[in-house]
């Protein structure tokens, strides 16, 4: 489940990152050039994934951002569920295509009323939840 903080997103992703070797940090920029292609970039993205993986950096750094990661791929899978592009997206919640991207990329940290409006217009049912850590 998504573990909510008091910190923004990209204040806590920008410095997770910042930490990372240049090699660590090459690979997360090139899976979210993957993840933005959307359609055939989305095997790819696990494809990327899977493999870097078996890196112990690479997996250590993604598991620390894994709640920012969490949400952004919900975001993701409810559109791709509800088979719309990210301007099919904007259209239904009456915004602009760059904010449902930059929604996905995790750059900024959604308001419970923007994954409300993310539900209704991908037919989902938004649910938030404190699990024990």
């Amino acid at each position: 489940m998504v573990d909510w903080s008091v910190e923004t997103l990209s204040a806590t992703v920008d410095r997770e990152l910042g930490a990372l070797s240049v090699d660590m940090r090459a690979r997360f920029a090139r899976l979210g050039a993957a993840t933005r292609r959307g359609g055939d970039g989305m095997s790819k993205v696990t494809d990327l994934h899977e493999e870097w993986r078996r890196d112990a950096d690479y997996r250590e750094a993604h598991d620390r951002l894994g709640p920012e990661f969490e949400l952004s791929r919900s975001l993701i899978e409810a559109r791709t569920r509800a088979r719309l592009t990210q301007a099919e997206l904007a259209e239904r919640m009456k915004t602009t295509q760059s904010v449902v991207a930059r929604l996905e990329s995790g750059r900024t940290r959604p308001s419970a009323r923007t994954l409300e409006r993310v539900a209704r217009a991908t037919g989902t049912r938004l649910r938030i939840s404190f699990d024990p850590a």
